[in-house]
């Protein structure tokens, strides 16, 4: 089973956010297949980095889907990180999936 996890990136500020970088983290259920987005992914072992976004102008959005592959059964958790040059640390989020 494939699953699609979708990452959307706001700017909610009043000025453009610089060298925008998501990281994903895989368990060990999934295995990476494929990105879609702004940004080419490099995937390395159960880590994919994007590559960064430039500039992402105020108010406006980006968004990536990240294609895994369901290795086994069980409760997994999609782990992504995302910074910026304007962000004091990152912003981590996290994505609970159950794979029958």
């Amino acid at each position: 089973n494939d699953e699609v996890y979708q990452i959307v990136v706001t700017n909610q500020g009043r000025a453009e956010a610089t060298n925008v970088t998501i990281v994903c983290e895989l368990e060990d259920n999934m295995t990476y297949v494929s990105t879609a987005g702004p940004t080419q992914a490099e995937a390395q072992g159960a880590t994919i980095r994007m590559a960064p976004l430039p500039s992402l102008a105020a108010q406006s959005k980006a968004t990536w889907q990240i294609r895994v592959k369901a290795v086994k059964a069980g409760d997994v958790r999609f782990r992504v990180s995302l910074t910026s040059d304007q962000l004091q640390r990152p912003v981590d989020e996290t994505e609970s999936t159950h794979v029958y």
